[in-house]
């Protein structure tokens, strides 16, 4: 006799439980197709189904979606009240959760939980292998659920989160024993999470080192896919960007010889990641369209969203914010309907955009949202992060012992976590703005303490952020010799691969410098040097289709044909950089534009008698002044390189 529905069903559980997604639901669906089975067989059937529809689509199988995964679960959920079989009723409904987790559905997924657990906390402990795995099923659903309570607006105490973190590290033990080796992988993926979370970086590396080995003892390309995409995201937290891209691109050739183009969008994504952050704008839109057109052509939502957001942020690196607006805005619409896992950082990228555009209050409402979620997940990066946004805020808006709060206590929290980018770069705000409010002791305080942290730092940006600052004090230096250095140091930055909105403050601290050298000392070499350092901005701008950033340019070049008296040349550079604010709707700057307008025939007067007197330049900058406009540009550019904090921050992302 042929082995019997139950029997049957048994068997594909335990050989899905091992890895072998697609043989499992080929072999489950087979068995709806068997004449003797009953109703209550044909539920679990759907209810394996549903599970292994969920996993093959978490891994990027084209032909599977969650959505897929929720409509079978339904059909099981919809005849709860008639099922007496309690393991059947408890499997449905954590099927059910987590599948509503996915497609952002939170309530559902608190809903579900209130249901079964009370059911599984009645039954009888045995030895009997479908109990074992309600267990194991239990231990990844409930311990990830104190963390979700912030996509619905709610807070965990500290004392559920610790008992949820035991929890997680209690069932990966129990799943090693028990040999359920696809929940283990789940609940090793949310202990090195909350260890992220946690700000315990190495932790949380070795955790992921060890989850990749459990997965290629499955042997399953797909599977070994995505253990890749989760360790290059481990290599991005720690700043090893040149890590991250090669798993990546190893990964890549197995997705191509795989097949499916979801999977092949996640490559196309991370690897424009990549080139974000590394600076190549061009390539990065390249891949980022690419992901965008295949979630397109899929209806994949969620994802089309997330891409949505990432070609945002590269409008926003390359200075045009209009676009970046109108992409994260798109993007924010689709993330109001699903409020996916990591949906919430673009709240930090709208409030940047609009921190540049001077909608300071607005911006500051958008970090309000995102540190209510961070708090939420005890995410001390992320609450670090927009800690040090606020802080660059107020300092804009004038109030710098707001500023020095916010961003003190960001240090505070990444000291512990030992990120020495962020260190270096917090530091790096602190000594800046201790240095424009002439608190030159404060500052080399700062400084020391900066090279105590850093000390032996292999990370390029940690490098480029102490070179920087050390260039810094040495500007604000009474010393010629001083500021020689500063200026090698300056100049040495921008030499080398650096990002393109730190090169942008590199250039303006630099321009800084060079108006100070040129005023006291009148020497024509300077202001050379300046019109240099100013085309390169205006090249750059230019380049990138920063806009802001390239009427600012025109608006300096004006000035500085002024102090050459070239009117007419100014009176150019003016129209052009007005022409450029009105077609991009940068009605602010069109103001500033008019008044610079109005103002240029005055100087132009005053400047004429300098003219004829043969005043020295520094007369000449008195009445153009220069520096203020610098200023300006420069207290503008303190915003972050990259927005990314997401990567390796996912709970729940595997499930079988």
């Amino acid at each position: 006799m042929p082995p019997s529905v139950t029997e049957e069903i048994s068997r594909i559980s335990d050989l899905s439980l091992n890895g072998n997604f697609l043989n499992s639901l080929d072999e489950i669906t087979e068995l709806l197709n068997r004449k003797e089975i009953t109703f209550e067989e044909q539920l679990w059937v759907k209810v394996f189904i549903a599970e292994y529809m969920g996993g093959l689509a978490s891994l990027g199988h084209d032909t599977y979606s969650f959505q897929d995964s929720l409509d079978y679960i339904q059909e099981v959920v919809e005849h709860l009240d008639e099922i007496k079989d309690s393991f059947l009723k408890i499997q449905a409904t954590i099927v059910s959760g987590y599948t509503n987790i996915y497609v952002g559905n939170w309530k559902e997924a608190f809903d579900a939980f209130n249901k079964y657990k009370p059911l599984l906390d009645s039954l009888e402990p045995s030895s009997d292998r479908i109990y074992l795995k309600c267990l194991a099923m239990n231990y990844f659903y409930e311990s990830s659920l104190p963390y979700f309570r912030a996509y619905i607006g709610e807070k965990s105490s500290l004392r559920d989160k610790m008992r949820s973190f035991k929890q997680m590290k209690e069932g990966e033990k129990f799943c090693e024993k028990n040999d359920f080796l696809v929940y283990r992988v789940t609940l090793m993926n949310n202990i090195a999470t909350i260890q992220y979370y946690s700000g315990n970086r190495k932790a949380s590396m070795k955790t992921r080192l060890k989850l990749m080995e459990v997965i290629k003892s499955t042997g399953n390309k797909m599977y070994y896919s995505f253990g890749l995409d989760n360790l290059a995201d481990a290599y991005y937290g720690l700043h090893d960007y040149k890590k991250f891209y090669d798993l990546h691109k190893e990964r890549l050739v197995i997705v191509e010889e795989l097949g499916h183009r979801n999977m092949l969008a996640t490559s196309y994504y991370k690897i424009g990641e990549y080139y974000s952050v590394i600076g190549s704008y061009n390539e990065a839109l390249d891949y980022y369209n690419k992901c965008l057109g295949i979630h397109q052509d899929f209806n994949r939502r969620t994802k089309f969203a997330f891409a949505k957001q990432k070609i945002g942020t590269v409008h926003y690196l390359t200075g045009n914010l209009t676009k970046a607006l109108e992409f994260y805005y798109e993007a924010l619409e689709l993330f109001e309907k699903n409020k996916m896992q990591n949906y919430h950082f673009i709240f930090a990228d709208i409030a940047t955009v609009l921190q540049l555009t001077g909608e300071l209050d607005d911006a500051l409402q958008y970090l309000d949202q995102l540190m209510q979620i961070q708090e939420g997940l005890q995410d001390q990066t992320g609450i670090s992060t927009a800690l040090t946004e606020q802080g660059l805020i107020y300092w804009q808006k004038g109030l710098p012992e707001k500023a020095f709060e916010l961003i003190e206590r960001g240090l505070e929290i990444v000291l512990k976590t030992e990120d020495e980018v962020k260190i270096s770069l917090n530091l790096s705000y602190l000594i800046q703005f201790n240095l424009e409010l002439n608190n030159v002791e404060k500052a080399k305080q700062l400084f020391e303490s900066l090279e105590q942290h850093i000390k032996g730092s292999k990370i390029i940006q940690v490098k480029h952020n102490h070179k920087f600052s050390n260039a810094l004090i040495l500007k604000n230096s009474s010393e010629e010799r001083d500021r020689i250095k500063a200026e090698v140091l300056f100049e040495q930055l921008l030499e080398e691969d650096i990002p393109y909105s730190f090169l942008v403050k590199v250039l303006l601290q630099l321009c800084t410098l060079l108006l100070y050298d040129l005023e006291e000392s009148n020497n024509p070499e300077f202001l050379e040097k300046i019109n240099k350092h100013v085309i390169t901005l205006q090249n750059l701008a230019e380049k990138n289709s920063s806009h802001i950033l390239l009427v600012e340019t025109l608006e300096l070049k004006a000035q500085l044909a002024l102090i050459e008296f070239d009117s007419e040349s100014a009176k150019e550079h003016l129209i052009r950089a007005q022409s450029i604010a009105q077609e991009n709707n940068l009605d602010k700057m069109v103001l500033e534009i008019l008044k610079h307008q109005e103002n240029l025939t005055k100087q132009s007067i005053e400047l004429k008698k300098l003219e004829q007197d043969k005043s020295p330049i520094s007369s000449r900058m008195k009445v153009v002044r220069l520096e203020d406009t610098v200023g300006s540009i420069r207290k503008s550019s303190l915003t972050k390189t990259v927005s990314r904090e997401e990567v390796s921050k996912k709970l729940l992302s595997i499930q079988i």
